[in-house]
Parts: structure tokens; sequence; C-alpha cells
């Protein structure tokens, strides 16, 4: 069996950023104040400190951002040349039904738009 991984994308914020920006919003500094001290933009710390103040923001980032690197696509879409099921594929790959439906169909859409 091949598992794939799930990776944070670029430019994602890390774990360490999301503690200190925590850290801060505990210390009662604003917006403006922990974006610049943390070089991000004040939108993605103001809807951050909404959610501290609401108490869902963690330093966990969310699995919605982790992404499957493309050669895990491109594995899933050779498979399913060669006539496997999308059931065979997750269980081959590891990755999701759903993920591996998606990722078939919108080729499946880009050749008939070719």
């Amino acid at each position: 069996m091949t598992a794939f991984e799930k990776k944070r994308p670029q430019g994602c914020a890390s774990i360490e950023t999301r503690r200190k920006a925590i850290a801060l919003f505990k210390k009662g500094f604003g917006y403006k104040t922990v974006a610049a001290e943390l070089g991000l933009s004040v939108y993605t710390v103001r809807d951050w400190g909404r959610r501290f103040r609401q108490g869902t923001f963690t330093e966990d980032v969310s699995n919605r951002l982790y992404q499957y690197e493309d050669h895990a696509r491109r594995h899933v879409l050779e498979l399913f040349e060669e006539g496997r099921s999308v059931r065979e594929i997750s269980e081959a790959t590891g990755i999701p039904r759903s993920t591996c439906k998606g990722w078939i169909n919108k080729a499946k859409a880009a050749q008939t738009h070719e």
C-alpha cells in the first residue's frame, strides 16, 4: 500500500507563529500590533483575533489547509487509467475516495473541454 501524506501549503502560518499570536492576544494587543510583530496581514490577524475571542482559535492548523502533493494526484489518475475502481485506488493510496473521485472528475471535465 502506498500512503500519501498531506503537506501544509507554503505561506500557511506555522504552529509557532500561531502560538505567538495567542500569547499576544492574551496580553491584550490589537490586530495591527500583532500583525506587525508577526509579519502577517492585519486581515489574517483580525480573523484570528475574532476566533480567539470566541474561543475557537488554536495553534493547530486546520486540516482543510493541508493538501496532497501533485504526484499523489497524478498517481491516482494513472491508476484510474489502468482501469482500477475508485475504491481500489483509495485503498491502494490511502487517499479518501471522495478526494480520488474529485480528481478523476476534474480530469475528465478538463479532457472534454480540450
